[in-house]
């Protein structure tokens, strides 16, 4: 295979990996309190740049993968796969929210029933 093909696949695998991660974790957080929700995306998204900022240099310096198409391939697709991202969350978001508002009209609802009754 071609070292230049290789690269930019490595290159827009590490970012779909990343981008992965940060679905699971928004998924796991939006379950969560906001303090805790916070936390967690904040927390994972440190904890997947050190360990992106660490496979891509260990990428560069232990293996034949060219720096430059490598480079360019991550930022172009982790940037669109950010965006992606950004609207997958925000639908993950509205859903979650509409649950909930769903879930306190049907409480509100029994309590009227109940002091009607």
């Amino acid at each position: 295979m071609d070292q230049d093909l290789l690269s930019v696949l490595a290159g827009i695998m590490l970012s779909v990996l990343n981008v992965g991660a940060a679905m699971v974790t928004a998924y796991v957080a939006f379950r969560k309190q906001i303090a805790t929700f916070v936390t967690i995306v904040l927390g994972s998204m440190l904890i997947r740049m050190g360990i992106v900022l660490v496979i891509i240099a260990a990428l560069l310096l232990w293996t034949n993968i060219r720096a430059f198409p490598f480079v360019i391939a991550f930022f172009i697709s982790y940037g669109a796969l950010v965006l992606i991202e950004i609207v997958l969350v925000h639908r993950i978001y509205q859903k979650a929210a509409e649950r909930r508002q769903r879930k306190l009209y049907r409480l509100a609802m029994r309590r009227a029933l109940e002091q009607v009754v």
